[in-house]
């Protein structure tokens, strides 16, 4: 069971601290991303459609 499962099944959703940087969906700069191409911004597709 993934810790999301997890939470979800306890009524805690997810958050998003910020929209870009380190902890957002946009230009976060993590170099393990396939990053999508969003209006010249680089999109965490994955990301966003987990959230």
């Amino acid at each position: 069971m993934s810790l999301l499962c997890l939470l979800t099944g306890h009524g805690i959703g997810p958050a998003l601290w910020n929209f870009r940087g380190s902890f957002g969906i946009m230009d976060s700069g993590r170099k393990e991303i396939q990053y999508e191409d969003f209006h010249g911004r680089k999109l965490d597709r994955k990301l966003l459609n987990l959230l």
